[in-house]
């Protein structure tokens, strides 16, 4: 089934392809889109890590992704993310909240990572925890 936004992304297409004659895509590299459902002006998948082991317990583990690390992105930065440009695989893009400190449950520390051009990144455990990640430093106000 297909998400609202690329419903309405379609909508959009056959309305201008209607007005003008067609739908071009924007994807200025040159590449294919990385998954079936992406939108003009998606953000490119650079990794798809299956089996990636992390568990972020407090929301500011940071994680080591080949060499670079990633912070958790700060509840308040969350708003500045368009998640309809980040293409996802078999998943809906919604953040997780932190209500306290738990162990782990069966498939919450590991999941699939993915690592997009931008310099953002995706965590979704098997269990279905999301977090979003950057590869920019984050300070975070609390301690775990």
């Amino acid at each position: 089934m297909r998400s609202p936004i690329v419903l309405l992304s379609l909508s959009v297409c056959l309305a201008a392809a209607a007005l003008v004659g067609g739908c071009g895509s924007d994807n200025q590299a040159g590449g294919t889109p990385s998954t079936a459902d992406a939108t003009p002006g998606s953000i490119e998948i650079a990794a798809v890590l299956p089996a990636f082991e992390y568990y972020g317990a407090c929301g500011n583990e940071t994680v080591d992704v080949d060499g670079t690390i990633f912070y958790p992105v700060l509840p308040e930065r969350m708003a500045e993310i368009d998640l309809a440009r980040y293409p996802v695989e078999d998943a809906v893009a919604t953040a997780s909240g932190l209500l306290r400190v738990v162990a782990p449950g069966p498939g919450d520390d590991v999941g699939t990572m993915i690592v997009y051009i931008d310099g953002n990144a995706r965590f979704q455990s098997d269990s279905g925890r999301v977090v979003w990640l950057t590869d920019e430093e984050q300070t975070y106000n609390w301690v775990c």
